[in-house]
């Protein structure tokens, strides 16, 4: 697998940096940016992770109906109202 690179829950894999521009696009605020990753932490990185729901659908029939971007753009029309609550 690519480095940088995480799963939705649709099984598509995509870039973390498109993950992080899809949350700046629904919250209307934020910035992105890149880097390099430091050296000195090169030994405690975990790499790519990529996430299965294929045993959750193989035991349930469970399959996602929500696109990422809509996922997050809910997420953050539920919490934004409701922030002063979790912090």
């Amino acid at each position: 697998m690519t480095r940088g690179f995480a799963a939705s829950s649709n099984g598509d894999f995509e870039a973390v940096r498109t993950i992080a521009e899809q949350i700046i696009r629904a919250t209307g605020r934020g910035s992105l940016r890149l880097v390099p990753f430091p050296e000195e932490k090169r030994r405690i990185d975990v790499g790519s992770v990529a996430c299965d729901f294929t045993v959750l659908r193989e035991a349930t029939g469970w399959v996602p109906t929500t696109s990422l971007g809509d996922g997050i753009a809910r997420t953050v029309d539920f919490y934004a109202p409701r922030l002063h609550e979790y912090l």
